[in-house]
């Protein structure tokens, strides 16, 4: 989202308040914004707060506040447009005021960072070449691999991966690719696409590597299938489409729901016990479809199926002591290995929204739930919801991990963290150079990943038109800790 204001045909003012897709963060200038509309000195003061701000729906929202005007309105419901209402701003003021008073109860540490255009997987992939007119589609064809090791940003391998990162995955020393290849002419040039909903012509592969670069296997996908979730099973086991991958006889093992139509699979919740627990939809001819909720081993064997209600809205699998749990949005369902039913306790009602993210925090026994506009905490040797805290409207707040013992980690925005205790009150709040890409949990430690994207920009150079590098982009690595 870009703020910008015009005057004489000529820009300005200007507020960018998130990265998005390499278009780098510019906060506002207040003097410049207050000279411009005539704000007072109040207005101008709550600007630099304002600006400060990374969430682009609640910019919106408060910069409607400071200047007394909707700024985004469906053209169909211009009648019913309605000034802002000018509490959000005093509430939103007041927050910020009230945090900065606040004496960090945790520890954010930056432990390294390296320069590249890295993926947002984990592991993650560098691209180490290719063409800047195609870097939407395709990613070039040499990469480099990259981990969290001992704390610090390890170069594992570099290997000849041609085409998009869709996906990565780990297991002890064995790593999994998923890439999306463009399909190319003699000339090397990207084929068009008949299908309206992709542009280019395209396939889709996974590649299995040991953690030196050693290639194991290699697998062709269905391209339709390709963002489907996968990953390992056991070290020398693969889920994918449904389907269980055998590293040692290159060959599918077992598959859900074989001679049916399997819909909407999820990657199997690893059970501490050794089992693996999936919710799946099975359609036959005639029938609206069933979900299931399975237990087995690795190997397919000693399965144990229990079919779901019809109405029911699976959110989730959670490995809890030698059972699981079971999000059903507005109930919560603890399960033995062989799914017989613990206890179950109630989440919402009516037209409550269904909690659909959750993390649990093993050590408090704290199940923290989110839902787009409330979070909860559910005390699980209690059964029952402890805290719940309402958002407020326009905040952009998400359940992002757990810091075992301490409390929920929460996205604010793109590059800001707070951290909630069991009660939901906030006790920290840590600012990250570069938006926040993944919460990572290692050794028993935590770490947060962040990237920078690069910025490449089509201007004139002596050689003509061509694509320019402005910015590198940055990867870095921090640690938090109580």
């Amino acid at each position: 989202m870009d703020f910008s204001v015009y005057r004489e045909g000529r820009r300005a003012a200007r507020h960018v308040p998130a990265e998005y897709e390499g278009a780098p963060r510019a906060a506002g200038k207040p003097r410049a914004w207050a000279e411009l509309f005539g704000l007072s000195p109040e207005m101008e003061k709550a600007l630099r707060t304002v600006f400060q701000e990374t969430s682009p729906e609640r910019s919106l929202r408060l910069l409607e506040c400071v200047l007394g005007c909707p700024l985004w309105v469906d053209g169909e419901f211009l009648a019913d447009a309605q000034p802002p209402e000018p509490d959000c701003l005093r509430d939103y003021l007041a927050q910020k005021a009230a945090e900065r008073k606040i004496k960090n109860a945790t520890k954010l540490t930056l432990l390294d960072e390296q320069e590249g255009n890295f993926s947002e997987t984990y592991p993650l992939l560098r691209r180490e070449e290719g063409d800047p007119k195609y870097e939407r589609f395709d990613d070039g064809n040499r990469k480099s691999v990259w981990a969290v090791r001992e704390g610090r940003l390890l170069r594992l391998f570099e290997a000849e991966l041609p085409g998009r990162v869709w996906n990565a995955y780990e297991e002890k020393d064995v790593l999994l690719v998923l890439l999306h290849l463009l399909c190319r002419d003699e000339n090397g040039e990207p084929i068009p696409s008949e299908s309206p909903f992709h542009q280019y012509e395209s396939r889709g592969r996974a590649y299995i590597f040991t953690e030196e670069g050693q290639l194991r296997d290699t697998l062709d996908l269905d391209v339709e299938n390709i963002a489907a979730l996968g990953g390992f099973l056991d070290r020398d086991r693969i889920f994918l489409d449904g389907a269980c991958y055998d590293l040692r006889t290159h060959r599918q093992e077992w598959s859900l729901a074989e001679g049916q139509t399997e819909e909407d699979s999820f990657m199997p919740c690893h059970l501490h016990g050794g089992g693996l627990a999936l919710c799946y939809r099975i359609r036959n001819a005639g029938d609206e479809g069933r979900r299931h909720l399975a237990t087995f081993l690795p190997d397919g064997s000693k399965q144990v199926t229990r079919e779901l209600p019809r109405d029911c809205r699976e959110h989730g699998i959670l490995a809890y002591g030698d059972g699981l749990l079971l999000n059903l949005g507005r109930e919560l369902v603890c399960y033995d290995a062989f799914l017989t039913e613990r206890w179950r306790a109630q989440l919402g009602e009516g037209r409550t929204p269904d909690f659909y993210e959750t993390r649990l925090d093993e050590v408090s026994e704290i199940l923290y739930l989110y839902a787009y506009n409330r979070v909860a905490a559910f005390d699980l040797r209690q059964h029952r919801i402890r805290a719940e805290r309402q958002l407020a409207d326009g905040e952009s707040c998400f359940l992002h991990g757990v810091l075992p013992g301490v409390g929920a980690v929460m996205l604010v925005g793109d590059s800001t963290i707070q951290v909630w205790d069991a009660d939901l009150k906030l006790i920290s709040r840590h600012r990250t150079k570069g938006a926040i890409t993944r919460f990572l949990r290692q050794d028993g430690k935590a770490f947060l990943l962040t990237c920078v994207w690069p910025q490449n920009d089509f201007r004139m150079t002596e050689n003509g038109y061509d694509f320019v590098c402005l910015r590198n982009g940055c990867l870095r690595l921090y640690e938090l800790k109580k």
